[in-house]
């Protein structure tokens, strides 16, 4: 779960993932927060391994 510094009042602040998926139209949309740059899909084993699974 992400956490994010505290904004006071703000729904904000309450932890929230930075990785899911949803069941859509006989589908699933996968959705991450993780894997900005080319090289974290490149050499990031664990992001690699996350992804493989997700899509299978």
């Amino acid at each position: 779960m992400l956490e994010v510094e505290s904004t006071g009042d703000n729904s904000q602040d309450a932890p929230r993932p930075i990785t899911w998926y949803k069941e859509y139209d006989g589908g699933r949309s996968f959705y991450t927060a993780l894997g900005h740059n080319s090289v974290d899909y490149q050499s990031d084993i664990n992001n690699r391994t996350m992804m493989l699974e997700a899509i299978l």
